[in-house]
């Protein structure tokens, strides 16, 4: 995993976290298990685009500041 990888992942899950949100609702949301969510958050899945795309609006997020 890149080093570009690891921020973005770290940045959603910093939002995550401050959210209160559980990973089932989250999933729920964006369209993948609570599994998924975990694993990602915990650096041992690399999401696609797409899902990274979905999690960072449902957190309102912006990844390019």
């Amino acid at each position: 995993m890149d080093d570009l990888t690891k921020k973005i992942i770290l940045k959603l899950k910093e939002e995550f976290e401050k959210s209160n949100s559980s990973a089932r609702s989250l999933g729920s949301a964006v369209g993948v298990s609570h599994t998924t969510i975990t694993r990602m958050f915990s650096f041992e899945t690399i999401p696609n685009f797409d899902i990274v795309v979905k999690i960072s609006k449902e957190l309102n997020v912006d990844l390019f500041k």
